[in-house]
């Protein structure tokens, strides 16, 4: 599991593809923990992407197939979380988690689809994710890596804007050829 900080005012990596962003992984951090990762984030640079096709909106606890060509559009993210199953198919599939949970239902409906052999990588972004104990990001994140081989999950936080009531909002888009882009 790996944990990336975006920062745009530093001087750091830029990762606008998911390629990017799991090439950024450097070899002592492949068989980390949850704890782990949250113990050593390594700061990125965000470029964002032009995106073409039809945009898939996501809703809370709603996730979609996003085929080739086209690419998943997942905003109001203050306390949420965008998960993207990249699959071995070329295809991704996007779920907008809730509070930063992953609805144990949603996963059951979708399970064969996201069987660990089929996922290449997931990304799970929060605009700023909640480290302490039994928060509903560590949650999620255990129960990724309960089904997932740990060095395909990667953690990305530190982006969105300053909204009303100083709550931090941020959106992702991500299409299935690995184009990302965090505002």
């Amino acid at each position: 599991m790996f944990y990336r900080h975006i920062d745009n005012n530093a001087a750091a990596t830029n990762c606008s593809t998911a390629a990017a962003l799991m090439d950024s992984i450097w070899p002592w951090e492949s068989n980390a923990d949850f704890a782990a990762s949250i113990d050593a984030p390594i700061t990125i640079l965000h470029t964002p992407c032009r995106f073409s096709g039809r945009a898939t909106v996501l809703s809370e606890n709603e996730g979609d197939l996003i085929t080739h060509g086209n690419y998943a559009y997942i905003t109001r993210l203050s306390v949420c979380a965008a998960v993207l199953f990249y699959l071995d198919d070329n295809n991704l599939y996007a779920y907008h988690a809730a509070a930063g949970y992953i609805d144990q239902d949603f996963f059951s409906t979708c399970q064969q689809t996201l069987d660990n052999n089929n996922v290449k990588k997931i990304i799970y972004a929060t605009p700023q994710l909640d480290t302490a104990p039994g928060s509903s990001y560590s949650q999620a994140l255990t129960f990724l890596e309960g089904r997932f081989t740990t060095n395909k999950i990667c953690i990305v936080d530190g982006f969105g804007q300053i909204r009303a009531g100083n709550a931090l909002e941020g959106t992702v888009l991500a299409d299935a050829d690995g184009n990302l882009a965090f505002s």
